[in-house]
């Protein structure tokens, strides 16, 4: 279908997460920003940043691995400078589209409605492809809960 035209995602890696009672400071302070309801609008984005070797990536795929438990994970996606598809932007927002998609009905029916009503949407630019594929069907998602993407 319409679809299988937006990027597989790369998924999370379960064996790559924190040592136990390790970085317990930055996954709670992730973990309250998740769960911190704003008055008026959507959570602004949390970006985790650090040199090379600091455990970003472990905490991003701990983080993966709690709220995947608790069936808020919308998508979780990891660059890799040495996988083609994975070293680049330019599917970032289809992959987490298509894993959104996979995961609620109410989303997939969103997306599915963007990408027929633009077919040009997944050359588009990110702005577009967020607000089209991501931030819209999000919206409409009446989960209850958060949907994290990381």
């Amino acid at each position: 279908g319409v679809l299988n035209q937006l990027v597989v995602a790369a998924t999370w890696d379960s064996q790559h997460v924190c040592l136990e009672n390790t970085r317990a400071s930055v996954l709670d302070d992730i973990t309250r920003w998740v769960h911190d309801i704003p008055e008026c609008g959507s959570n602004t984005p949390f970006f985790l940043s650090g040199a090379a070797g600091t455990g970003k990536s472990s905490v991003a795929n701990s983080l993966a691995a709690q709220y995947d438990s608790l069936g808020c994970l919308g998508s979780a996606f990891f660059f890799d400078r040495a996988i083609a598809g994975r070293n680049a932007p330019g599917g970032l927002f289809q992959s987490v589209a298509r894993e959104l998609a996979a995961r609620d009905p109410i989303i997939r029916e969103e997306v599915v409605t963007a990408l027929k009503q633009d077919p040009g949407l997944c050359s588009a630019d990110f702005i577009r492809q967020f607000a089209h594929l991501i931030c819209g069907p999000c919206h409409k998602a009446a989960t209850g809960s958060p949907i994290v993407l990381i």
